[in-house]
């Protein structure tokens, strides 16, 4: 769900703003010293013209000006690396308003990336950081774990942080947003999950060089075990 410039006061905004570029500063600092191959960047805004084009826009009704899509936000963070998806997630996300919504929403465009997006580039790189640190490095805990499950958990977090702002700042009534768009982000979050473990899975199999946080060295240079 994207949010309308209407809801939300000017001084927010302006604060968003500064915080989206204090973000984007330190992910650029990042990506100097990783950067990942432009290859994964091409399949990176692939994937991400697909899943945020198949869009819903409700245009009628209570719920008008709610939209829903898949994010892919776990899915190009395992293939760019975190500092790359910052700044990718960034660009769709002001690409996004400025086609399916009105010009003045690009305004709060770094309230929706700082209260959706970060979260859930936060909870997948906090589960492969995890994961490489305490789990097996194993492809099993690679796909169902790093890519799968944290894929629905944020995709879920995400929408339900979304449901929150909308109704901290009364864009919807809370029947809307919690009896009508709650199950609906509770699906998108499944749907998310098997989209991202099926292309993870894919891209191991036929191109692993494109994956930026995977790395046959850790996960197939010798028999694992998952005990």
């Amino acid at each position: 769900m994207h949010f309308q410039t209407q809801h939300f006061p000017l001084i927010i905004i302006l604060f968003a703003w500064i915080i989206l570029l204090f973000v984007l500063s330190i992910a650029y600092r990042a990506l100097k010293k990783s950067y990942p191959s432009s290859d994964s960047i091409i399949v990176s805004c692939v994937i991400l013209t697909l899943l945020w084009g198949l869009h819903v826009n409700l245009s009628s009704g209570m719920s008008a000006g709610m939209h829903y899509h898949l994010l892919g936000g776990v899915l190009i963070l395992l293939i760019t690396g975190l500092p790359m998806a910052i700044f990718l997630l960034t660009s769709a996300t002001i690409l996004y308003a400025s086609l399916f919504q009105t010009p003045s929403d690009i305004l709060v465009a770094p309230i929706y990336i700082i209260v959706v997006l970060i979260p859930v580039l936060f909870i997948g790189a906090s589960s492969l950081f995890l994961a490489q640190l305490k789990l097996p490095h194993h492809l099993f805990i690679f796909i169902f774990i790093n890519a799968f499950f944290t894929a629905a958990l944020s995709m879920m977090t995400g929408g339900v942080l979304s449901l929150w702002v909308q109704d901290l700042v009364l864009a919807y009534p809370k029947e809307v947003l919690w009896k009508q768009s709650f199950p609906v982000l509770f699906l998108l979050s499944w749907g998310e999950a098997f989209f991202t473990g099926i292309i993870i899975s894919i891209m191991i199999s036929f191109a692993p060089n494109l994956l930026h946080c995977y790395s046959d060295e850790m996960y197939l240079s010798k028999r694992k075990s998952l005990f």
